[in-house]
């Protein structure tokens, strides 16, 4: 059986260089689902447009909606998207707001490209019949179920739980397609250590236990190295922000946990970035993969071949790394 992965990403620039970076048979594994943030740019539409023409990709614009109340900025988005060649699926969440689901129904009917669907454990033996509602069956569904923030909870504290809800799915041979869905990375830096940090993937290790047991082809999503909260931090916020790190290797992600730029302890960005590219790379964990951009960027980081780079520069670096190995690694 070959599993697909779902990676549940944000809609900025990033994330599309990320995507735009992999490899083609990484991408052959991938089906990812962009959550449209408060804004949408002309240049975001563009690179993932060249990254993802002639594949299929999912569109959430629901943040989006709720903080703007329109959905001007996904039907934009899928109207740029498809016009570069990609296959858009809109996506919506079990329970979504009325408005949402007329704009989503609309642009769902004119594609005929089905939808996504992204339901909670406690709703799984109501989402049918929610669909059917608004004239959706499964087998015009890929529908991934949400588990949450798998970190809050702890290594295993969530396995039975999730394996008896996956293995009474309701109609589970019938979907276009089923996946399980978590996140584990923190969303700050503010319980960790300054320095090298191991994070355990508790979303990668909850997918492992389960998916074997189900029945049926549960395939694996996850937030790539990122938190599913998308609220934006204030700017002072980011102004006093670490200058840190994320690297996923086999079963726990590398948080390298910098200083501040500013203050009596402050150490410039590009100072910090270089000596967070000399921990990686050193690593024993570093590298294995073939044709991973990230990998390739960090080593010429530490060769002076390139510059150390911002935090979009790492957030490339870093989601790269993890969607190629997710690639590499899942069955």
């Amino acid at each position: 059986m070959v599993y697909r992965y779902v990676p549940l990403l944000r809609a900025k620039a990033g994330e599309a260089n990320a995507l735009f970076s992999l490899t083609p048979a990484a991408k052959d594994r991938m089906f990812p689902i962009l959550h449209l943030a408060t804004s949408v740019t002309a240049t975001f539409i563009a690179r993932v447009g060249a990254a993802w023409t002639g594949r299929r990709l999912g569109l959430d614009g629901l943040f989006n909606f709720d903080a703007t109340g329109s959905g001007a900025d996904l039907q934009t988005t899928y109207n740029g998207l498809t016009a570069l060649g990609v296959t858009v699926v809109p996506c919506v969440e079990y329970g979504a707001p009325a408005g949402y689901m007329q704009v989503v129904g609309a642009l769902a009917q004119a594609a005929g490209n089905g939808l996504v669907v992204k339901v909670r454990l406690g709703h799984l033996q109501a989402v049918v019949g929610w669909l059917a509602g608004g004239g959706w069956q499964p087998q015009n569904v890929d529908l991934v179920v949400v588990a949450g923030h798998i970190a809050e909870f702890g290594p295993g504290v969530l396995d039975q739980l999730v394996l008896h809800s996956m293995q009474n799915l309701p109609q589970a041979q019938d979907w276009r397609s089923v996946t399980l869905a978590g996140s584990a990375a923190p969303k700050d830096m503010s319980n960790l250590g300054l320095g090298l940090n191991l994070v355990p993937r508790l979303d990668w290790q909850l997918w492992q236990a389960t998916h074997a047991q189900v029945g049926y082809q549960l395939d694996y999503g996850d937030y790539g190295i990122a938190h599913p909260d998308m609220t934006e931090p204030p700017p002072y916020v980011m102004g006093n922000a670490t200058v840190s790190v994320r690297y996923t290797v086999a079963n726990e992600w590398l948080v390298i946990k910098g200083r501040p730029v500013s203050g009596n302890n402050g150490i410039q960005m590009p100072v910090q970035y270089l000596g967070h590219a000399q921990t990686l790379s050193g690593h024993a964990a570093f590298g294995g993969l073939v044709g991973c951009w990230g990998d390739g960027r960090i080593q010429q980081i530490v060769a002076n071949t390139g510059t150390p780079g911002s935090r979009q520069t790492w957030v490339e670096i870093g989601a790269n790394r993890h969607l190629t190995l997710v690639a590499d690694r899942l069955p």
